[in-house]
């Protein structure tokens, strides 16, 4: 491997960051998808059926209203039930323009249009039998019969219909959020697994590839150190320890050198000190070969002091 051990540890790294960056980003967009799929079933479908339930019994209350209108004989009494029954009739259209705001798609827009339809019937017999309970009271009841209560059924088959709509659209956004929430639990399963083989697999590559070299330079080291430079070192790489490893194999085939040249310079010398004690020895020998005849020498001039001695006398 050439690459230097910072680029190997840089790649590695990278790899796992980018790996976890993946995650992050899926998972952020995981949660912001399945949120959007909740933001539209609790404040869009969920809303606008609220909006129709708070119609059906707004619609009730007219209905009791008109009830009353028609069955109190009182005329102060029917004034405050014709005020309740107008009342009513704002939370109704403050509702529709709700709906209206949120419902703006072709299948719901056609809903819409049908419900608006059949509340404007429906006003409009309401409004019938309010002008006949202040007036033509024999009037309100057949009013009541034929137009209002037919109105008020048509506007809840109307109604019926948009709750129909939504509550599909509901179970339609909780499939998809329940897929959308699958998918992301598996792609991130899969993600984390991708991550653990590959930082197994990092982990054994940057192992190998820095403590070998590591271990082989250490052994080089420590038998350079107790004097064995008969262990070569190969080195398999050019990054930081192959050159390491270079320069600690030429360290040890200089030392290899310069051991095997001093070895041989003391060979020489040892040879030439024998040669040396051998020519002292020789010399030793021949010193006391003179110094014994100069002894002999002594002797004989000693003997020959002793005999002139006798003769002169």
């Amino acid at each position: 491997m050439n690459l230097k051990i910072s680029t190997r540890l840089l790649l590695s790294f990278g790899l796992l960051i980018a790996l976890m960056a993946l995650m992050m980003g899926l998972g952020v967009y995981a949660v912001t998808s399945i949120g959007s799929r909740l933001d539209a079933i609790v404040y869009g479908q969920s809303r606008d059926t609220m909006n129709v339930v708070d119609i059906r019994e707004t619609v009730n209350e007219v209905a009791r209203a008109v009830y009353n209108v028609a069955t109190t004989p009182n005329l102060d009494a029917r004034k405050r039930e014709v005020t309740r029954v107008e009342n009513s009739r704002k939370v109704i259209d403050k509702n529709l323009v709700s709906l209206k705001q949120r419902l703006a798609d072709v299948e719901g827009a056609k809903s819409l249009q049908k419900a608006l339809d059949a509340y404007a019937k429906y006003s409009a017999a309401t409004s019938k039998v309010m002008t006949f309970a202040l007036g033509d009271e024999s009037q309100t009841d057949h009013t009541i019969q034929q137009e209002l209560r037919p109105a008020q059924n048509a506007l809840f088959d109307a109604l019926d219909g948009i709750v129909n709509l939504q509550t599909e659209r509901m179970e339609a956004s909780s499939r998809e959020a329940k897929k959308l929430a699958e998918f992301s639990r598996a792609l991130f399963i899969g993600i984390g697994v991708i991550a653990l083989i590959s930082g197994i697999v990092l982990s054994l590559w940057l192992a190998r590839s820095i403590a070998r070299p590591t271990q082989a330079a250490s052994r080089l080291s420590q038998a350079i150190s107790s004097g064995d430079l008969t262990r070569p070192v190969i080195a398999t790489s050019k990054d930081e320890l192959g050159l390491l490893l270079a320069a600690l194999e030429k360290m040890r085939q200089s030392l290899t050198r310069k051991v095997r040249t001093i070895r041989q310079s003391a060979e020489s010398v040892a040879l030439t000190s024998h040669e040396i004690a051998q020519g002292s020895a020789d010399l030793s020998s021949r010193s006391e070969q003179q110094a014994a005849k100069l002894e002999e020498t002594a002797a004989s001039m000693e003997q020959l002091t002793i005999t002139v001695k006798q003769n002169a006398d």
